[in-house]
């Protein structure tokens, strides 16, 4: 994956292009990387145009004239609901043909994942990784360290070989010494298993092998992606604590689906003996399914069965037309195992039951909506005194899916329509069509007693389902989206009943999204209603009851004990890193296409304090992208997130935290 020869043409011809007013179209999967620079190039365009239009004023002496407003000048950044400060970097013009060269550039050299590796590789232990020791760690001084070793001396004798040749003789003998050397590592990933098999194989091979088997038996288990090896390769100091995790998003993601609580008992026990019987080598209930009383059923494929999206027809097509089956009559629905876990934890902790009424923010495609569904209309099972005094004293309860775009509506309908579910339970569901951050409180007044806040992401959880993720990967995706995921977070926060609960939820794996949002919003909630508090008397909430100022309003809980025990899950973090990558630094460099052809790759930049970032005009950035201080991480309780590592339950990558609103 070196970089393209015709780079350097391919970005002139693209700025040639003359650049259109309408926005462009988006086809297939929305790209954030493409979306976020979009969204800055309007903006500092609209601040360029505004400073032209008051220097032309200025200079033939004219003025804002009476009736008529000033046209306000727009900056890419400003202050934040809390207070927080941004920093206006606008500075020059960006067109779109400069944004779809820069893009066309990030994918062509493979920066994404030389970004992807730097930034979760120099993260603090936990957040993408186990606290404890990782495989690296235990074998550096006997494995890598000679590795390393070897590799500087053959970096030294490459550069005393190197002089008096040519850019283009340099450039061919660099590429074949990096084929030898990477395709003799590989021969020795793939030798690990034999060796150590082996009685007489050395005590050294034998612990690298119980190291890089103690999880999963498979040989290839630590095999990358190419793009992803290349990376690690152009390291200057290789983040080999993260090869596990590396290895499993180099993986497909295995086939997961869950059955659906509605269907018929005997229909669900004939399916289920279906499975056991004729597919028991393909598919299972997933290991950390406890198969509590009235939860749904979890299946996930074998580990060696290679079962994925992918596989699914060619390996077993009779499975496949079961599962097409069973889901388009409403028995099973096609989920991984992160969409499930907010509304999972929701049942667990008893906070969505028969009846309640629950905002999805941000529905589309639909899963959670669906999920939830099946709860606020399900009465208890099995069927007693208080089963029928629900049923007479209550009515099923409502979903309220909301998504901003309308063609997502659009296709959350189809996708409802689709599953399979009756009519009757389908009604249940209203769909608006409004920015999560402003979203409207009822005209009822009765807010809702649970809220889903699946929030746009970066996604890089999802890296298995979709690699192209990885081609675009910056950190600057992650910093431009934390605000508006805070500020749907604290949305979420207004429109909860007292005593009700917030799923806050990513499919992402960066604390700049999960983390440090709900770190931002604990402070915020904590201390949002000071304003009526008069000489620190109390005052009387809604139903009578004294209100103490100095409590908290806003609690993060625990993941329920009697749900899904058996999942391995990683405590939230205290501390992260905020980084990013200045691209014009890379654009106008002039020797840009030979910067794989040396050394030098691309370096992303460390900031340890919101005062550099703003220094360095780092954009997007806010102070609460930064961690908060140590005395405030103890209040807030930050470990009671649950953060969901693809090696560990060989999943996709998720994050979840719940929030009660206490007053």
């Amino acid at each position: 994956v070196s970089y393209n020869k015709n780079m350097e043409s391919a970005v002139t011809k693209t700025r040639r292009k003359k650049s259109s007013s309408s926005s462009p179209k988006i086809k297939g999967s929305v790209n954030p990387l493409s979306d976020a620079r979009r969204v800055f190039a309007k903006e500092t365009n609209s601040d360029v145009n505004a400073e032209t239009h008051e220097k032309k004023e200025q200079q033939h002496g004219g003025g804002v004239t009476t009736g008529q407003k000033k046209k306000r000048k727009f900056v890419i950044v400003d202050k934040d609901d809390d207070g927080s400060a941004r920093k206006d970097i606008s500075s020059s013009k960006v067109t779109k043909a400069d944004l779809k060269a820069r893009e066309l550039w990030h994918k062509k050299s493979g920066a994404g994942y030389s970004f992807f590796v730097q930034y979760y590789g120099s993260q603090p232990r936990g957040i993408v990784t186990d606290d404890g020791k990782d495989y690296d760690d235990d074998n550096k001084h006997n494995h890598s360290g000679g590795i390393e070793s070897m590799e500087s001396i053959n970096a030294g004798s490459m550069k005393q070989q190197g002089r008096g040749q040519s850019r283009a003789a340099k450039k061919r003998r660099k590429k074949k010494n990096f084929s030898n050397n990477r395709a003799k590592e590989d021969s020795e990933k793939l030798s690990i298993t034999p060796l150590a098999q082996n009685s007489n194989s050395s005590a050294e091979t034998k612990s690298l092998h119980d190291t890089c088997t103690c999880k999963n038996s498979n040989d290839r288990e630590f095999l990358l992606l190419p793009e992803l090896q290349i990376a690690m390769e152009h390291q200057i100091n290789r983040p080999n604590h993260i090869r596990y995790f590396l290895a499993t998003l180099s993986k497909e993601l295995p086939l997961t689906f869950r059955i659906r609580r509605h269907c018929d008992e005997d229909r669900t026990n004939a399916f289920k003996q279906q499975l056991n019987t004729e597919f028991n080598h393909l598919i299972q209930p997933a290991a950390y399914d406890d198969k509590t009383t009235n939860r749904s059923t979890i299946y996930q494929a074998t580990p060696d069965s290679n079962l994925c999206k992918k596989t699914l027809g060619k390996i077993s097509p009779e499975l496949k037309s079961i599962i097409l089956n069973s889901s388009s009559s409403g028995l099973i629905a096609r989920q991984e195992l992160g969409s499930m876990l907010p509304v999972i934890a929701l049942e667990g902790g008893n906070f969505m039951t028969y009846g309640s009424k629950v905002l999805d923010m941000c529905s589309s495609p639909g899963s959670k909506t669906l999920q939830a569904l099946e709860i606020v209309t399900s009465l208890p099972t099995p069927s007693n005194d208080k089963t029928r005094y629900l049923k007479q004293s209550k009515k099923p309860g409502r979903i309220v899916a909301n998504d901003i775009h309308p063609l997502r509506i659009e296709s959350l309908k189809d996708a409802i329509s689709r599953s399979g579910l009756s009519k009757s339970l389908t009604d249940r569901i209203i769909f608006t069509n409004h920015d999560a951050s402003i979203f409207p409180t009822p005209k009822s007044g009765k807010l809702f007693d649970c809220v889903i806040a699946d929030v746009p992401c970066s996604g890089d959880g999802t890296i298995r389902k979709d690699p192209r993720i990885l081609s675009g990967w910056m950190p600057s995706i992650s910093n431009s989206l934390h605000s508006i995921q805070k500020k749907i977070l604290q949305r979420a926060i207004r429109l909860v009943r007292v005593g009700g609960v917030v799923a806050y939820s990513t499919c992402s794996l960066n604390p700049i999204e999960d983390e440090a949002v709900v770190a931002s919003v604990l402070s915020w909630a904590n201390k949002f209603d000071q304003g009526s508090k008069s000489n620190g008397r109390t005052k009387n909430d809604d139903h009578g009851k004294e209100r103490d100022y100095n409590t908290k309003k806003v609690e993060l809980l625990d993941w329920p004990s009697n749900v899904l025990s058996k999942l391995k899950r990683k405590k939230g973090v205290k501390t992260w890193r905020v980084a990013n990558y200045n691209e014009e630094n890379e654009m106008h460099d002039a020797n840009i296409c030979d910067r794989f052809d040396t050394d030098d790759i691309p370096q992303i930049q460390w900031y340890e304090s919101f005062e550099q970032a703003t220094a360095d005009s780092v954009p997007h950035v806010v102070e609460s992208m930064f961690p908060p201080l140590p005395e405030h991480t103890k209040e807030m309780n930050l470990n009671k997130c649950v953060r969901l590592l693809p090696q560990d339950n060989d999943t996709g990558g998720f994050f979840v935290a719940l929030l009660r609103r206490v007053s």
